[in-house]
């Protein structure tokens, strides 16, 4: 059972640093007139999956500035990591839209054919 909630937490923490990498990321390219998934941007895939290694070191950075503060609790994480995915709700959804599987995407966007009588 500590296995299954390290691992949460730990998933948690990815998702909260994905959101923070995605918007910062978008706010940087933002600056040279790209956007994300346009034509010479970044698709969202390559975001969520090259943002892995900024996402961890934003949470710990996170961590670090609550620790010197002496606030280093669960309970005080859990805030500021809700805090932070409800300001950048935008970049949450569009994450959580990014691990779809692309058959499925496809399906969702293809156009209905209906049977003709």
């Amino acid at each position: 059972m500590i296995t299954a909630e390290s691992i949460f937490i730990v998933l948690a923490y990815l998702f909260v640093g994905s959101v923070l990498h995605r918007a910062m990321a978008a706010r940087l390219l933002s600056f040279d007139g790209v956007a994300i998934a346009a034509e010479g941007g970044p698709s969202e895939r390559d975001l969520l999956f090259l943002g892995l290694g900024p996402a961890l070191v934003l949470v710990g950075a996170i961590g670090t500035y609550l620790a010197l503060f002496h606030v280093f609790r669960a309970d005080v994480m859990f805030a500021v990591a809700a805090a932070a995915v409800l300001w950048r709700r935008r970049d949450a959804a569009a994450i959580v839209g990014s691990g779809r599987p692309s058959c499925l995407q496809r399906a969702r966007d293809a156009p209905v054919k209906r049977a003709a009588r």
